[in-house]
């Protein structure tokens, strides 16, 4: 093998590794508009939930209650999603010197993970469940009497809004 041989295949490799990192570079900003996007849509989620709330009128307090309960169950839900993934991606990325446009937004988590604070409850696997005494699946239930009343199911799904 010549030299002129060997100089065209080191420019060959060369190419072929530029067009490899650059390949690269675009899958890390994709990758980083992939998570910004996945945010944004927790946080949008978050806040139809709470306008989906407001938009039920007609109905008795209790009603209106249990949809505004849920409603903000679900948002929160939504945001906890969020700051979940923000809370795992961040520290990943800052460790490897990347902070993306959306960390100043979740910091405080990043923080709070690298402090020991846990975002996921821990549950002890080792033990097995306690059966309560005198129930098969572990529920102990009142006398049949005692159990909730249940509404006329024509009652319950009927609305003012007809």
């Amino acid at each position: 093998m010549c030299e002129e041989e060997l100089n065209e295949s080191m420019r060959a490799e060369w190419a072929k590794t530029r067009a490899r990192m650059s390949r690269w570079n675009e899958e890390l900003l994709l990758v980083q508009e992939e998570m910004r996007r996945v945010l944004v849509y927790h946080k949008w989620k978050a806040s139809w939930w709470l306008t989906r709330s407001a938009l039920r009128t007609g109905n008795d307090a209790s009603i209106l209650s249990g949809v505004s309960g849920y409603a903000n169950k679900q948002a929160a839900i939504s945001e906890h999603m969020g700051n979940q993934c923000a809370s795992y991606w961040l520290p990943r990325l800052q460790g490897k010197g990347i902070t993306p446009s959306w960390a100043a937004d979740y910091l405080h988590l990043a923080n709070a993970s690298r402090s020991g604070v846990r975002w996921v409850r821990e549950v002890d696997l080792e033990e097995p469940a306690q059966d309560i005494e005198g129930h098969e699946d572990g529920v102990e239930l009142e006398d049949e009497e005692d159990e909730i009343s249940t509404a006329d199911e024509d009652d319950f799904f009927d609305s003012d809004d007809e």
